[in-house]
């Protein structure tokens, strides 16, 4: 009968480390599953960062393109402009001239 005891005894031993070891491995495992999470929480936040100083980037660029497409645009304008300004004033010298003249 002692042995059953023991054997018993040592059974509930052997279950008790079974469970201590099963609570350490769930608690190293949930370790690793928050620092995974955290790496991943990280990565995506550096590729969010990365994308968005990017799409940044890209729309500054567009702005300038745009910018200077504008500057260009605008300065052609002027510049027909002050040319048919520049064509009156020489028809009304023309014309001053001729009535000077005549």
């Amino acid at each position: 009968m002692d042995d059953i005891v023991k054997d018993i005894r040592e059974m509930e031993d052997e279950a008790e480390e079974v469970i201590k070891q099963a609570r350490t491995r769930a608690k190293e495992i949930l370790k690793e599953a928050n620092s995974r999470a955290s790496d991943i929480v990280a990565e995506y936040n550096t590729k969010a960062e990365k994308e968005a100083a990017r799409l940044k980037d890209e729309a500054e660029k567009k702005a300038f393109e745009e910018i200077n497409r504008l500057k260009l645009e605008h300065e052609k304008e002027l510049k027909r402009t002050v040319e048919k300004a520049q064509a009156r004033i020489d028809e009304a010298v023309q014309m001053i001239v001729g009535r000077i003249v005549t």
